[in-house]
């Protein structure tokens, strides 16, 4: 493998993933980069953290992955559910501006990362 970065590997599944407009889970994202390279070292929670990190509608990421942000091309929809912005329709926009309050807790979020990646 090449020196691939988590956002190098993130920004391609999430391209390929998300043509068509088509939403996509960040399960799809960890599995398409495990296929793709299966000797990224990279761990399933940085990949998901990137995700947020990228994603234009999560106000703490701003704070807590400023250089992400500054790069973010995602919107989060909710429930570990992502699309690429430029895919998102104007009236769409609007209701995306900030995910569910429940979507953001951190709790909730750990445990579903880590019974994916006991799957």
């Amino acid at each position: 493998m090449s020196a691939e970065t988590t956002y190098e590997l993130v920004k391609e599944a999430c391209y390929v993933l998300g043509k068509d407009r088509r939403a996509f889970h960040y399960s799809e994202v960890i599995k398409y980069i495990r296929t793709y390279y299966p000797e990224c070292k990279h761990k399933n929670n940085t990949i998901y953290l990137h995700l947020r990190g990228l994603s234009k509608n999560i106000e703490s990421s701003k704070k807590h992955h400023p250089s992400l942000y500054r790069r973010a091309f995602l919107l989060y929809l909710g429930r570990g559910y992502f699309k690429l912005a430029e895919h998102v329709k104007a009236g769409e926009k609007e209701a995306l501006e900030k995910p569910h309050i429940e979507s953001l807790d951190s709790e909730a979020i750990a445990k579903e990362v880590m019974e994916n990646s006991l799957e």
